[in-house]
Parts: C-alpha cells; sequence; structure tokens
C-alpha cells in the first residue's frame, strides 16, 4: 500500500498542529533518519510538518513500504500508549521538519483534547487494523495440523497482536527463513520478534513478556481505579487516569484498544 487510508491518515489542522506545538519540539530532518525504530519503546509521537516519512515493514533484510506521511500527518502506533514495543520503523524519504512528541506528552494530549484524542485514537486502531491484515510485526512459523502451532494464533489473534503467519507446508519462504534463523522444521512452530528474537515453541507467557505484555501485572499491586472496557473511551480514561495520579487497571474481553472492526469484503 502506499498511502496509508482514510482514517488512520487523518490530516491535522493548523490549529491542531500549533495546540501540539506546546508538547513538542521542532527538529528538522535529513533523508534515511529514523524517527521511530521498529522495537523501541521510547520513540517521540510524530507530526510530520515539512518533507515526507516512509512508514517501513523490515524483516528478514527485505524493506517493504507500508504508507508514507506528508504535512499535517502524524506517525506512531496504539503501542506509544501501552508501553509495548513498536512494530514499524518511520524512515525520513524527504528531508524537512517534524514535531516530536514524548510519549509521556502525548498521553497528556490525549486527555486534553477530546477532538484530538478521538483522531488520535481511532488512526491507532486503524493502523493496528491494516497491520494485522498485511502480516506485519510478529511472524508465526509453523504447521496449521500443530496444536502448539493453533495455541500461539488463537493468543496473538484473541489478544490482537499485529502478526503474520507463515504456513511450514505451504509458504515456499518458510524453511529458508528457518534455517537463515538459525532453528529448523522440528523446532516449529517458531516465533521471530523484531528480525532478531527467535522463539522456539514458547509457553504463552514466554511470548507475552517478549513483545512486552505485562502477564503478571495484577500480582500483588493495588488499583486506584479499574476502567471496565478497554475500547477506545476506554483506552482514553485509562491514560486520563494515569495522567491525574491513580493506577489505573483496564478489564476487558478486548486488548487495548478494542476489538478492530473486520476487514471489507
Amino acid at each position: 500500500m502506499n498511502e496509508i487510508p482514510d482514517t488512520a491518515s487523518r490530516t491535522l489542522t493548523q490549529g491542531q498542529i500549533e495546540f501540539l506545538r506546546r508538547y513538542g519540539e521542532t527538529k528538522r530532518t535529513e533523508v534515511g533518519q529514523v524517527l521511530i525504530r521498529a522495537g523501541d519503546i521510547s520513540s517521540d509521537f510524530i507530526v510530520v510538518l515539512e518533507g515526507e516519512v516512509e512508514v517501513i515493514d523490515n524483516f528478514a533484510g527485505e524493506a517493504r513500504t507500508m504508507g508514507v506521511l506528508r504535512a499535517g500527518l502524524f506517525g506512531g502506533e496504539l503501542n506509544m500508549l501501552t508501553g509495548q514495543a513498536l512494530y514499524l520503523s518511520f524512515v525520513v524519504s524527504q528531508g524537512g521538519k517534524v514535531l516530536a512528541i514524548p510519549r509521556e506528552q502525548l498521553k497528556e494530549v490525549v486527555t486534553e483534547d477530546p477532538t484530538l484524542s478521538d483522531i488520535i485514537l481511532k488512526a491507532f486502531l486503524a493502523r493496528r487494523s491494516i497491520g494485522m491484515r498485511a502480516g506485519v510485526g510478529l511472524r508465526i512459523i509453523g504447521s496449521r495440523h500443530s496444536s502448539d502451532a493453533t495455541r500461539l494464533r488463537e493468543f496473538a489473534a484473541r489478544n490482537q497482536l499485529v502478526h503474520g503467519w507463515i504456513e511450514l507446508e505451504e509458504d515456499p519462504r518458510a524453511e529458508a527463513l528457518l534455517e537463515e534463523f538459525g532453528a529448523k522444521p522440528s523446532d516449529t512452530p517458531v516465533i521471530i520478534w523484531q528480525g532478531k528474537e527467535v522463539l522456539r515453541n514458547p509457553t504463552i507467557a514466554e511470548l507475552a513478556r517478549t513483545i512486552g505484555l505485562e502477564v503478571d501485572a495484577t500480582g500483588g499491586r493495588t488499583y486506584d481505579l479499574v476502567v471496565v472496557g478497554a475500547g477506545p473511551a476506554g483506552l482514553g480514561a485509562s491514560v486520563y487516569g494515569a495522567s491525574e495520579g491513580p493506577l489505573p487497571s483496564p478489564s476487558s474481553r478486548w486488548p487495548w484498544g478494542g476489538r478492530p472492526a473486520p476487514a471489507p469484503g
């Protein structure tokens, strides 16, 4: 895809950009500069002021352009608000300027301006849905006949993890990929995370910890606020609660951000 569609690529107005300036810093950019790197847990939220930024999925040495951000568009993912690692890189393809806003400041933005909050959260949710359909992020290699592979795929689907499935018996890339990452077909199901971490038939807890999910988050902790429902409204409420001091605990059948809408057609 050469353009990130509609909801995921909402152009900010000049007034909205001016509002955001109080939370960030304007920086000049150069061609090839990596603004957001896949796997990072501290990258800034960016708004393109001038120039262009490519959104790239880089896996097994193959870079795939998922979209292009131009002036008025913003770069980031839902994981910026949940504390998990990002799954795509944002690289400058035409020099210019960006407004860089630290993640903690982004949470303030979400709580301060309802209109911007709605735009940002809906874009993040749409991007997650697009990423899931495109098969970027986490890769699972295995056989559809394997109960262990099914277990991992169900976990990824249930938690709406952005991932791609590579079928051992049918995908001609499967064995070559396993060899490239030092694994064998007998090791499957194999998880490849960020193109470098390889997990051989991991437990659910091992997979969750690798990608940054807090599997033991509630143990021995006291919460000041419980938000029932982790959809866009629940996510916003949790971010708002955290900004005011309480430690919120979201409770939902679905993961952060809620259940993405099914792909059309």
